[in-house]
């Protein structure tokens, strides 16, 4: 005598695809810090996919370098549905403040139907955040402090102009000086490249 078994698992919809599947969007992230050089952190919003017609659970990975992240580390999606989750960057107090960061998010189903995935499943992408530069034009300020003192002003076709500031003689100018070359302001005059020495 032969038995035969059949194994029927239900499923959501009129979904057809067979195995685990998901899929990641994300926001991008542009801000403007209130004060540049003083840390800060930025939250954005991603969301995750599942084509299938099976519950998911997906894990949840978020790496930046220069940044510390904080998002969920797995996310439960039920059949042929999404869900959003929030990832928050945050960077310290630095002269050294960058135009932007790079953020990468993967994704990976690790269950379907509380099962292990016959197959494997991922996807990811990258989020850059835009640290918007131009300080001044949206009156900006800072608490900072720094001891930078030397500079090299660059002006298109004419040359390099090294500028030393004298903290000794004129200490609030010097400073402000720098803290606004740190701060990207001059990045708005035309022609005019500013390369900072520490």
């Amino acid at each position: 005598m032969i038995f035969l078994s059949v194994l029927i698992v239900p499923m959501h919809g009129q979904s057809q695809i067979a195995g685990a599947a998901v899929s990641l969007e994300c926001e991008q992230a542009t801000i403007t810090p209130v004060d540049p050089l003083a840390g800060g952190n930025v939250t954005f919003e991603c969301t995750v996919s599942n084509p299938t017609g099976y519950d998911e659970n997906v894990s949840i990975s978020v790496s930046a370098d220069g940044l510390a992240t904080d998002a969920p580390s797995n996310i439960s999606i039920a059949a042929e549905s999404n869900e959003t989750f929030s990832v928050n960057a945050s960077w310290p107090s630095s002269e050294e403040l960058l135009s932007g960061y790079s953020v990468d998010i993967s994704v990976t189903v690790q269950e379907i139907s509380n099962m292990p995935p016959p197959n494997s499943a991922s996807d990811q992408t990258n989020v850059w955040i835009d640290i918007d530069g131009a300080y001044a034009l949206h009156g900006c300020s800072t608490q900072s402090t720094t001891t930078a003192n030397v500079f090299d002003i660059v002006v298109e076709s004419h040359g390099t102009i090294t500028v030393e500031l004298n903290y000794s003689e004129a200490p609030m100018h010097a400073e402000n000086f720098a803290l606004l070359a740190l701060m990207g302001v001059w990045i708005i005059l035309p022609s005019i490249e500013l390369l900072i020495i520490l």
